[in-house]
C-alpha cells in the first residue's frame, strides 16, 4: 500500500519537498555525466594504447563530438 493512499483515506493533502526534487533532478544529471565519463575514459585508454603514426585523428575527432 502507497503512501498516497493513507493521505486520500484521511483527506491529507500531500506534502510537496521542491529540495528533494531537486536532488533527484541533481542525482539523474550526475548519473548522466559519470556515464559519458566512463565512455569517454574508455576511448581515451584506446587511443594511449596506439602507436602515433597509426592514430587515424578524423575517427578520434568524429567520437570527440560526439561527447
Amino acid at each position: 500500500m502507497d503512501n498516497k493512499f493513507g493521505q486520500d483515506l484521511f483527506d491529507i493533502d500531500p506534502v510537496s519537498y521542491p529540495e528533494l526534487t531537486m536532488m533527484e533532478r541533481e542525482n539523474s544529471l550526475l548519473t548522466e555525466f559519470w556515464a559519458v565519463k566512463e565512455k569517454w575514459d574508455a576511448e581515451w585508454n584506446k587511443w594511449k594504447n596506439v602507436h602515433f603514426s597509426e592514430l587515424r585523428i578524423e575517427d578520434m575527432d568524429d567520437k570527440a563530438l560526439e561527447f
